[in-house]
């Protein structure tokens, strides 16, 4: 991702977020310039600068780029970012997510749609998620695929879950990358823990889990509280349910980025 630039304003180092360069009308030629502006009274026209380029040893390296801190973008809107370099769409689920765990200025994004279908855990009756093969697949495999820039500003971010050991407790992780919980996704039942987190703002656009265009079955991280076979999913009518964590159901991951990470406002994808 390019570098940060800043100019002094008043002995104060001030960001620059956006530049602009004079565009010399195409019909006139630089040698009689001064002679066609005063003809035509026209003047150079100012032109947005996206991206910014200054030679390395030979090579161009960017050193700037314009564009929309995620911050401006409201809560339910859709943003593109590259899984393995092709891009996915992604919902800015909520500004400064727990911020009580994470402090103020991450942003949650979660995946719009389940992409891959996946077993919670291959062995039928061990349902915890730290350490599970979904939770290792997100924070490897799946993490592993999203660009460098992007994973360079993941991090870990802070998130609650049920204890295995005495389910009616929530302990604290930390994650580059997971699940949302039942709760989150805007569902309760009286054999879950509902206080791992709080539904998101917007919350209809959770409630239901698609894979392909089309309603299907999403994991949850949330365990059942009284059997030690189910792991609670979101079904394809948008009900939860408890199901084996050795079934293959979709996968939507989610994850924490800096606010002030810049997106190219005609594409909503991040600038890298």
């Amino acid at each position: 991702m390019a570098k940060k630039i800043y100019v002094g304003v008043n002995g104060k180092a001030r960001k620059v977020r956006k530049m602009y360069i004079g565009v010399i009308p195409q019909q006139f030629t630089l040698t009689d310039e001064a002679a066609a502006w005063e003809r035509a009274s026209l003047a150079p026209t100012a032109r947005k600068v996206k991206k910014g380029y200054i030679g390395v040893n030979g090579v161009a390296r960017l050193f700037f780029t314009s564009g929309k801190p995620l911050s401006q973008y409201a809560e339910g809107a859709v943003i593109k970012i590259n899984e393995g370099g092709k891009p996915a769409e992604f919902y800015v689920a909520k500004h400064n997510y727990e911020s009580s765990l994470n402090g103020n200025g991450r942003t949650l994004v979660v995946r719009k749609e389940a992409g891959v279908k996946k077993q919670f855990h291959s062995k039928t009756f061990d349902v915890q998620y730290s350490g599970s093969d979904i939770d290792n697949w997100l924070i490897n495999d799946y993490k592993n695929s999203l660009d460098a820039g992007v994973q360079s500003v993941l991090g870990s971010t802070k998130i609650k879950r049920t204890s295995t050991a005495d389910r009616n407790d929530i302990l604290t992780d930390s994650r580059p990358v997971f699940l949302l919980s039942l709760r989150e996704r805007g569902h309760t039942d009286s054999s879950a823990n509902n206080y791992e987190g709080s539904p998101l703002p917007n919350i209809s656009l959770y409630q239901q889990g698609y894979y392909n265009g089309a309603k299907d079955s999403i994991w949850t991280r949330t365990i059942h509280r009284t059997s030690d076979r189910y792991v609670f999913f979101i079904n394809k009518y948008g009900t939860p349910e408890g199901n084996y964590p050795s079934s293959y159901l979709g996968v939507c991951p989610a994850f924490t980025l800096p606010e002030t990470l810049l997106l190219n406002e005609q594409t909503n994808q991040i600038i890298g």
